[in-house]
């Protein structure tokens, strides 16, 4: 049976951003997938302002932590990924 597993935060706190799998390619990994976090919002502090962001973090499941990824060219924001290929992951906005 399938469980849920808890992991360590994002390095960048966020919310509506796109999620995804992408493929690891390492050879009889524990999991095959990691996880792609895309843009989405963040709150300034001491405001009611919200900042949309470029950046990516992906969750490296055989290790257990996040790395950075390489920026998106614009901000967004409430957008949905897609699996383009077998390693290859699409935001859609």
């Amino acid at each position: 049976m399938q469980q849920w597993s808890d992991f360590s935060s994002l390095t960048t706190a966020r919310g509506s951003a796109a999620c995804g799998l992408l493929r690891n390619n390492i050879v009889n990994a524990a999991y095959s997938y990691d996880v792609v976090v895309a843009g989405g919002m963040q709150d300034v502090e001491e405001s009611d302002d919200v900042v949309a962001l470029k950046s990516v973090e992906i969750f490296k499941a055989s290790e257990n932590s996040w790395t950075v990824g390489p920026e998106l060219p614009m901000a967004l924001f409430g957008a949905s990924m897609v699996q383009y290929t077998s390693d290859q992951v699409s935001s859609e906005f």
